[in-house]
């Protein structure tokens, strides 16, 4: 039953990114969380690529051998926008083919959302929102993320809402 809904939230993940067999998402998140791990299961149900690196430790590498393989999407967390911030404006680097972001474990301070957008026009930007225990339940659209940064978005059209009451 688990995994079901697992399976489901990773089906309805790549279906409002927008995931197509063409995509290249790239996976610098470790396997044993639900983040890391969907960017492996949305592949296997979407029918894309995914590029998996051991760590982000060295983004500038990262990021070239990415664009070698004209990446489409990246999931990160906080740490690692910073760190990509930092390296802008990205010069010697290809990221023409890069399509979208997410953000998710925490959330990412609506200053550097912002920052990200200038940076990457090009690029869709998902803040996405849950919990370690139940996945991705809730996303800002990219378009509304100038106008509202900080905002957790609307849920997951697929999420399942369990009501528990004690009486």
């Amino acid at each position: 039953r688990v995994l079901f809904r697992s399976c489901n939230s990773a089906v309805a993940i790549t279906g409002y990114l927008g995931n197509t067999p063409g995509d290249v998402a790239l996976c610098v998140l470790p396997l044993c969380y639900t983040y890391g791990l969907f960017q492996v299961l949305g592949g296997g149900f979407a029918g894309y690529t995914c590029l998996i690196e051991k760590s982000f430790a060295y983004p500038q590498d990262v990021l070239r051998r990415a664009a070698g393989y004209r990446f489409t999407g990246f999931a990160g967390v906080p740490t690692m926008f910073n760190t990509l911030l930092q390296m802008a404006p990205f010069d010697g680097l290809d990221l023409s083919s890069l399509r979208y972001m997410t953000n998710a474990a925490a959330p990412l301070a609506p200053a550097h959302v912002l920052r990200l957008h200038r940076a990457l026009p090009q690029v869709a930007f998902f803040s996405m929102y849950g919990l370690t225990e139940c996945t991705r339940v809730c996303y800002l659209d990219p378009a509304k993320v100038l106008h509202k940064p900080g905002s957790v978005g609307q849920p997951d059209r697929k999420s399942t809402r369990l009501n528990s009451s004690h009486t």
